[in-house]
């Protein structure tokens, strides 16, 4: 497969088209992935991506397998966009309510399944990625909005742009649906962009309504001497300048001079890593921020490497802030 599309991409052209994209993404597949086989999951797999495809988009120009969704694109113009749009809604509404059954009866799958998807829908210029009269892929915002419209129809659901559908679509089919504002990385994340979103089954985050804020990583260095650290207790505070953004994404990174039978190996260093829960512990205490290093484990292990008490060990802490 990887030899088929490296030489595709030998002679690949780009030319701009108008399509409608969407992007369908199965919800809870990691969980369902994990409790089933694998030959299970591949049956599954291929059956509910045969049936999404001919079943309700039968006229796609393109589609590409996602891993636990699919990428669906349907080619357009100004004299049919109207009725491919209300259409292609029409079917992405029918498929919401229909998902969960739609292997009912299916011989080779008697296990539970995932019975919600999440569908953002975008349409306008992408770039087609070809060779002659074969597609590799679609490229573009178009496509990366979709994506991340996806990602917010949740807990199931349809969410598209505001400003592309609410002007065709039939009073019929905006029946279905409710209008918010909502930011999204890397399309629209200070100023809220207009969407319309199936009024039964999307629950809009209040905090997408409002704009994206910046982090940054910060990185705070402590060092000691190995004969200090071999002074200090068995547990140890390490102590952050800032309240860190995500509690989950501290790293502690342990380093110093490797050694060899009490030699210095040049330009050779030695790594321990921690994590929160997997060897180091988050705590505050007012405006106080700090880690918890079981410092008995680093003691045992920098002993294994042999050190002298005069090597410095750096202890750097890095996590998100504001």
């Amino acid at each position: 497969m990887t030899k088929k599309l490296l030489d595709l991409l030998k002679d690949a052209e780009g030319r701009s088209e108008y399509v409608v994209s969407l992007f369908i993404d199965i919800r809870d597949f990691s969980d369902f992935a994990s409790s089933v086989d694998s030959v299970d999951l591949a049956t599954y797999i291929t059956k509910i991506y045969e049936k999404i495809l001919s079943g309700y988009f039968p006229s796609a120009t393109f589609s590409k397998p996602m891993g636990d969704g699919l990428f669906v694109v349907i080619r357009c113009n100004e004299r049919n966009i109207r009725d491919i749009a209300n259409e292609v809604v029409k079917n992405c509404i029918k498929l919401i309510q229909e998902f969960g059954d739609l292997c009912k009866g299916e011989n080779m799958i008697t296990f539970p399944v995932p019975d919600r998807i999440g569908i953002g829908l975008t349409r306008g210029s992408v770039c087609c990625i070809h060779v002659g009269d074969d597609i590799v892929d679609y490229s573009g915002k178009t496509v990366n909005y979709a994506a991340r419209l996806m990602d917010k129809a949740r807990p199931s659901g349809l969410i598209c742009d505001y400003e592309s559908f609410h002007k065709i679509l039939s009073p019929e089919l905006m029946k279905n649906f409710n209008d918010d504002a909502i930011c999204l990385r890397g399309i629209a994340e200070t100023q809220p962009k207009r969407i319309l979103y199936t009024k039964d089954t999307v629950i809009i985050n209040e905090e997408d309504r409002k704009p994206i804020r910046e982090t940054k990583w910060t990185k705070e260095i402590t060092k000691y001497t190995y004969e200090v650290i071999k002074s200090l207790g068995d547990t140890f505070r390490l102590y952050m300048a800032n309240k860190p953004l995500k509690t989950g994404n501290i790293v502690l990174t342990v380093r110093h001079q490797a050694y060899k039978d009490g030699k210095v190996i040049p330009e050779i260093f030695t790594y321990l890593t921690y994590t929160i829960n997997r060897g180091i512990m988050y705590n505050q205490i007012g405006n106080h921020y700090f880690v918890v290093i079981n410092m008995k484990d680093v003691r045992e292990k920098i002993a294994a490497d042999g050190i002298p008490d005069s090597e410095e060990v750096t202890f750097e802490i890095t996590y998100m802030t504001k």
